[in-house]
């Protein structure tokens, strides 16, 4: 672990974690749900200022008529964390896509943000990578994400919307999706290393990292 990981686990624990709570092991299978929209926060000038700082990439704008008999992603709709158009996540088609599921009081998520974000940095326009601040103060959230130097985009979950359509019992849980919107295969817990992720991506989308 390098020393800014060490130093940001370190604050989360500090705030009276329970570990537990942020690792999973289901394998249990996501289902397409109906529709349901979240609203985007009202931003005042200091959570436009942590926006502005972390810099993350534009939230992306999926297909306007996905293929509903296509089961992957649920049909939620959240609100982009950084600048952008919420996301209706079931939209999200037509190139290789990596959804994490992370919060910024779940030390195993904030371990694994530096292989993600290196990751998003060097498969950008082959993968996207988007993020779901899950259960979280999204002024926290951007916080860390300025840190950590993460710039790829996250939408936000603070009632736990995903949880049941997705299979979530905690984070980190990362999603890997095929360009139709199958996810094409999960993995619970924190990715520990470059190459654990590369062999996922390449199982799993065909995308050599």
């Amino acid at each position: 672990m390098n020393v800014r990981v060490a130093f940001v686990v370190g604050l989360a624990c500090a705030g009276g974690l329970v570990l537990t709570a942020c690792t999973s092991t289901s394998a249990m299978q996501p289902n397409v749900t109906e529709q349901k929209t979240v609203e985007a926060p009202m931003r005042d000038p200091e959570m436009q200022q942590l926006v502005d700082q972390a810099g993350l990439a534009l939230c992306p704008v999926g297909v306007s008529n996905p293929d509903a008999a296509i089961p992957g992603l649920p049909n939620v709709e959240l609100p982009c964390l950084g600048d952008g158009p919420p996301v209706n996540l079931s939209t999200l088609r037509g190139i290789p896509l990596v959804v994490n599921v992370w919060a910024s009081w779940c030390p195993p998520c904030i371990e694994e943000m530096p292989i993600l974000a290196q990751a998003a940095r060097e498969l950008e326009g082959t993968v996207q990578f988007i993020g779901i601040d899950y259960q979280d103060d999204p002024a926290r959230g951007l916080e860390l994400l300025t840190v950590m130097g993460v710039e790829f985009p996250s939408v936000i979950d603070s009632d736990a919307s995903v949880r049941a359509p997705l299979a979530i019992p905690g984070p980190p849980v990362t999603y890997f999706v095929n360009p139709d919107g199958v996810i094409a295969g999960r993995w619970d817990g924190s990715i520990t290393s470059e190459k654990a992720l590369a062999i996922l991506l390449e199982n799993f989308l065909g995308v050599t990292w």
